[in-house]
């Protein structure tokens, strides 16, 4: 495992318990995912003919709350041709999930969100499957950007008296 992997799937955490407060940017890189082989997907990744899983992983505990996972995937012409399917999977429940056809080369991205209760299980799993059969191309994988989503205490802003009477604050 590179460095940078460690970097930054750790750096949010130190800074957190450093003092500032609040959990930040979490990024997992490539290295920490699988093919179906169990290799990392550190390069260029053929699409397998069959409809199926391609990349999954890391199995890393997030603590409890809301969060957005932003999943950077780069596809070839040929690849972008055909549907890709993204989840998000925890304690063996399926929590997040998008389908979409890049349509052409290039890189593109796309945000997940869930909300996950206590740490529970073999931690979070993120997958990439091909969604027909006969694909073909490559892709790569580049990172996957996890931000927990906050919510504040409106500290009296907003405080109407439609609020304060429905409920009863």
């Amino acid at each position: 495992m590179s460095s940078s992997a460690v970097d930054g799937a750790l750096a949010a955490y130190a800074r957190l318990f450093a003092g500032t407060g609040q959990l930040g940017q979490i990024v997992w890189t490539r290295d920490l995912f699988m093919l179906g082989d169990l290799r990392a997907p550190t390069g260029i990744i053929d699409v397998p003919g069959s409809a199926g899983l391609i990349i999954y992983g890391p199995y890393l505990h997030l603590p409890a709350g809301s969060w957005t996972a932003r999943m950077t995937l780069g596809f070839s012409a040929e690849a972008a041709r055909h549907s890709f399917m993204v989840d998000a999977v925890h304690a063996g429940q399926q929590i997040a999930v998008t389908t979409f056809q890049p349509g052409s080369a290039g890189i593109y991205t796309t945000d997940l969100f869930f909300s996950l209760d206590e740490p529970s299980g073999a931690g979070v799993e993120f997958r990439v499957a091909v969604g027909v059969n006969n694909a073909g191309g490559q892709f790569a994988l580049g990172l996957v950007a996890l931000q927990p989503l906050s919510m504040r205490h409106a500290d009296g802003l907003g405080r109407s008296v439609d609020f304060t009477s429905v409920l009863e604050l």
